[in-house]
């Protein structure tokens, strides 16, 4: 899995690395998730793109995108659900100033839905917002992820 997978740079090196892998993509920027379209291209049968974000619920929240000044006005690295803090202190020229609406889902709904058995590896990049992915996957993480990796106890989360 790709969350936060914004244009595929690291989901094409996955594919690199492990040619056979089936990938689950996630980026609710619609910007970044047109970019992902186009530079998957030759990947779409490995690749599938789910343009929503992932958190502790099911429903809409709001998706904070971010911009810049000057040369960068389509920056669009640092969005996320949470509201920005200390990015804006220490990168002052990205602004966050239009949030919109997005559609989320909790990863436990969308496993059981995908029917999806088992997860080998998770790449999140959410700016802040990896503690509400895994609250929204604690029951799948728990009972499927972590005996992969020989956990003893699936409670360890």
């Amino acid at each position: 899995m790709d969350i936060g997978c914004n244009d595929g740079t690291d989901t094409r090196k996955f594919l690199e690395l492990c040619p056979q892998a089936q990938l689950y993509c996630f980026e609710p920027d619609p910007r970044a998730a047109a970019r992902f379209k186009k530079n998957m291209d030759l990947y779409l049968d490995k690749v599938k793109l789910f343009e929503i974000a992932v958190s502790e619920r099911n429903g809409r929240v709001d998706f904070h995108p971010s911009n810049g000044n000057g040369d960068a006005k389509e920056w669009d690295l640092s969005g996320s659900i949470r509201r920005p803090k200390n990015h804006l202190v220490e990168h002052d020229w990205v602004r966050f100033d239009h949030p919109i609406s997005v559609e989320t889902r909790r990863l436990d709904d969308w496993c059981r839905e995908a029917n999806l058995k088992r997860i080998d590896f998770i790449w999140m990049d959410v700016q802040g917002a990896e503690s509400d992915v895994i609250a929204g996957g604690k029951e799948y993480l728990e009972q499927h992820a972590l005996r992969l990796h020989g956990m003893q106890r699936p409670g360890a989360l």
